[in-house]
């Protein structure tokens, strides 16, 4: 990554035919130190909670997974650190050095 140049994070989420919707967060540590210009697909809903902010996104009635993309810009050097996961799954640690 590099400082003040957006990127695009792209997370693949897998769904089960019934599911309407599905949620996933992203650490308010790892959200304090990027811009999000953009989500897609848009998300249904977001809620921000002490320690993450939660997307709810809408699914197809498919078993395909879904894919989100979140355009960020992150806004100092160094090793930017955070976590994200699926609401009702482990989290996952994200490490990703910024360059100037």
């Amino acid at each position: 990554m590099r400082l003040q140049t957006p990127t695009t994070l792209s997370i693949h989420l897998s769904v089960r035919p019934s599911d309407d919707t599905v949620r996933v967060w992203v650490a308010t540590d790892y959200l304090a130190h990027v811009t999000v210009h953009q989500t897609m697909p848009q998300p249904e809903a977001m809620r921000a909670g002490a320690d993450r902010v939660e997307y709810t996104f809408a699914t197809t009635a498919t078993d395909q997974p879904v894919q989100v993309w979140f355009t960020v810009e992150p806004n100092r050097p160094g090793l930017l650190r955070g976590a994200m996961g699926r609401s009702e799954g482990p989290a996952v640690a994200v490490t990703q050095m910024v360059m100037p």
